[in-house]
């Protein structure tokens, strides 16, 4: 078993039977040998168990949701019990990934694994599961990268395709800025600050750190002929960022949960809407922005 700790919070990945399954190698940066001195809120479980040992027929299934995405298509199932199942198909329509979920969103047991990646792939998706998971604890994940600035957290949001990798990039090579996350911030308040958090999945990005920072921007990222920058109504900062926001279609109060935790966000930290250009120049109109703050 390794443990890991991000954003308050400790992950116990284990198997639970011997195979030839691995620990992710992005693992390492968040785990650590001092379980009991690391103070923690929550803790999460992650394990598999032995192929069979919980049999096809697990009860009546209530339909929530399912998704098309890319190549395969995924739906999560209601059991009798309230606790959820995840159900990963291929394009053949094959069933090869599958999780039973707790009804409090804390354990997670991989049942299926048919993906031939050794676990690599199971806990890659855990990524899009966990976002779900935190919206019951006081943290909600924004589709955006994380970055930290003069020991400022900014949040940089934008649909794929904007220039917001570039834009980031660039951030980092002008000002030594730090990605702590290059695809999702994870969001919690900590001492009553909005705080910003890395975790171990960051999309196709490659581009993680284990470390926190209080956010003091948020910032939609738009293309634009000319390099501009103001700062948005809380109503427009809703309705540009929420779509950013992941949430549960199939769960309302879990969505709620999210609504509630970003209202109470853009009440304290600004949001941005800088049109912009792909160069330097767009750069330093944000920095000079962010610096007044």
């Amino acid at each position: 078993m390794k443990v890991i700790i991000f954003a308050e919070c400790r992950l116990h990945y284990s198997f639970e039977y011997d195979n030839n399954y691995i620990f992710p190698g992005k693992m390492d940066a968040f785990s650590t040998s001092i379980i009991k001195e690391v103070k923690t809120d929550l803790e999460f479980y992650f394990s598999y168990l032995k192929p069979g040992f919980i049999k096809n027929d697990i009860g009546n299934k209530k339909f929530l949701y399912e998704e098309v995405e890319g190549w395969h298509k995924w739906e999560i199932l209601l059991l009798e019990n309230q606790s959820y199942l995840w159900c990963i198909y291929n394009q053949d329509g094959d069933l090869y990934l599958q999780y039973l979920i707790s009804d409090n969103w804390r354990k997670f047991t991989v049942i299926k694994d048919l993906t031939k990646t050794n676990g690599m792939y199971a806990f890659e998706y855990f990524g899009k599961i966990f976002p779900y998971a935190v919206l019951n604890y006081d943290a909600f994940v924004i589709h955006g990268v994380l970055m930290e600035y003069d020991g400022k957290g900014i949040i940089i949001s934008a649909p794929s395709g904007t220039g917001k990798t570039t834009h980031v990039r660039m951030w980092r090579d002008m000002h030594r800025a730090l990605i702590i996350n290059g695809d999702r911030s994870l969001c919690k308040k900590k001492n009553d600050i909005w705080t910003g958090f890395g975790m171990p999945w960051c999309g196709t990005s490659g581009e993680y750190i284990n470390r926190e920072v209080p956010i003091n921007a948020i910032v939609v990222l738009q293309r634009g002929e000319e390099n501009q920058i103001k700062e948005l109504t809380k109503i427009h900062a809703f309705q540009h960022m929420f779509e950013n926001i992941v949430v549960p279609k199939w769960d309302s109060k879990l969505m709620n949960n999210a609504i509630d935790m970003f209202e109470d966000m853009i009440k304290e930290i600004p949001v941005f809407l800088l049109t912009c250009r792909p160069d330097e120049e767009a750069v330093e109109v944000l920095r000079k922005e962010i610096d007044k703050r």
